[in-house]
């Protein structure tokens, strides 16, 4: 029978001889926890409790370390973490935009790479659910890379070089300050005050500083071999956004508590996490993110639950175990009229990413190959000045003005870029329906009807 480990994590402050001073004071992260604590209770997880000075980081790792020494295939594990959360340089290079999301625990940052390296301990198939609510935190489970086959350009990465005779601090600097510089748009109403659960960047940039060598080896240190796990995270913000502390609640937790409603909720993970997001405001999104294999069964259990599979008789196996991530995935119409005033509508499975941008073309070539992207030849949702945010329906509708730009042509192509994160100038966990090198064999709408005459007019 499967079993549930739970591990909740509540920091209202921390040393602050750790961090120069800086005693990181909140109010709700405790009553976090002892709510998270209580869910799982009462559905029959088994749970553990770090709060304040219990809460360093090597108790941190420790734990999750001893629950995939514990947990067995078909297991599940449940990790709420409320307090500070920040961002460090990333030494490797490997991060597109330089930082490294942290957990601030006690007496030292978490970094997301640990994190992500604990997930090659568990055995296969044990599903573990991840709640975040701290600051940077839209996908701190993750490692410090791009995805295989997708590297990030060498001129773009901001990693700190390695000098024969030791590191130059004004690089680290000159890296860390936008960062440092960049502060959420507001408060929401209903939170008291305008504190954040975010590490003062200065203060973050100084104690990395002053533990380069320490914080240098964890990033560098990298998990061999392949995750066997299903890993979700629902975090309380984007990498790029702070989330907000409150007098009883964090305000993601105070909204995952208010769709939870005492249990009462039945749906999906992700349904869980597009039930959040509706209650969040515009400078706080809550991020879905995954790791590992995709499990469908773990993704459309109830959340905060110990999943059970429907095990056949003959074998006692899973009746349909869990499957590699799946790419993501858009059929559209095999023939249409370009007559009609509105364009054509096209389903869309994102597979593991939960965002995607759309792109719609006469030349396949114009896929992999800019220089020959015109705009009665080329569209794409993610280079739409009207377009502010990524999509994550079903079902996508082309736009009426990009559809009287394009329906001339014999022809369509299109495909679907995917990426696990909402913000527009981030493409984490990147992938595409159609590869730039399969561009020909991406799906294909043969227009047919009178040539319009004069074109649709934008609206």
């Amino acid at each position: 029978m499967s079993q549930g480990f739970s591990l909740h994590i509540g920091l209202n402050g921390v040393d602050a001889s750790k961090y120069n001073g800086w005693a990181g004071t909140l109010a709700g992260c405790i009553n976090d926890a002892n709510a998270m604590e209580t869910i799982c209770q009462s559905q029959g997880f088994t749970t553990q409790k770090l709060l304040d000075g219990e809460a360093t980081a090597d108790a941190i790792l420790g734990a999750i370390g001893q629950a995939a020494y514990n947990l067995q295939s078909g297991d599940t594990c449940v990790i709420s973490y409320s307090g500070h959360g920040g961002q460090v340089p990333d030494t490797t290079g490997d991060s597109p935009n330089g930082l490294d999301d942290t957990w601030v625990a006690y007496d030292r940052m978490v970094l997301g790479h640990e994190l992500y390296n604990l997930w090659g301990q568990f055995a296969a198939n044990v599903r573990i659910e991840v709640y975040s609510d701290s600051c940077h935190s839209g996908t701190v489970i993750r490692e410090l890379f791009i995805p295989s086959g997708i590297r990030w350009p060498q001129s773009k990465r901001k990693a700190i070089p390695i000098f024969p005779q030791g590191r130059g601090l004004q690089n680290l600097k000159s890296v860390y300050a936008p960062a440092a510089n960049t502060r959420a748009r507001g408060p929401a109403p209903d939170v008291a005050a305008t504190q954040k659960r975010s590490i003062p960047p200065s203060v973050a940039l100084d104690v990395f500083e002053r533990d380069m060598p320490m914080y240098e080896a964890a990033q560098w240190t990298r998990k061999r071999g392949a995750i066997t796990a299903s890993v979700i995270l629902i975090s309380g913000c984007q990498d790029n956004q702070e989330s907000q502390d409150g007098q009883s609640n964090g305000l993601f937790t105070e909204k995952l508590l208010s769709v939870w409603n005492s249990g009462n909720f039945t749906g999906s993970l992700p349904q869980f996490h597009q039930a959040i997001l509706a209650l969040m405001p515009a400078e706080q999104t809550p991020n879905y993110f995954t790791v590992g294999v995709n499990d469908d069964v773990f993704t459309n259990s109830k959340p905060l639950t110990i999943v059970v599979d429907q095990r056949t008789s003959a074998t006692g196996q899973p009746a349909k175990p869990p499957t590699t991530q799946q790419g993501p995935v858009v059929t559209g119409p095999s023939t249409y009229d370009r007559s009609k005033s509105n364009g054509p509508a096209f389903t869309v499975s994102p597979g593991a990413n939960a965002y995607y941008a759309f792109e719609i073309t006469s030349d396949p070539n114009c896929f992999g190959y800019p220089a020959q992207r015109t705009a009665d030849n080329f569209y794409a949702s993610w280079n739409d000045p009207q377009v502010k945010s990524r999509f994550t329906g079903a079902t996508y509708n082309l736009p009426p003005y990009a559809w009287a730009a394009l329906r001339n042509n014999s022809a369509l192509y299109f495909r679907i870029l995917t990426a696990s994160t909402f913000d527009l100038g981030r493409w984490d966990n990147y992938a595409v329906s159609t590869a730039d090198s399969d561009a020909a064999s991406a799906p294909t709408i043969a227009l047919n009807g009178a040539i319009a005459s004069p074109p649709l007019v934008p609206a």
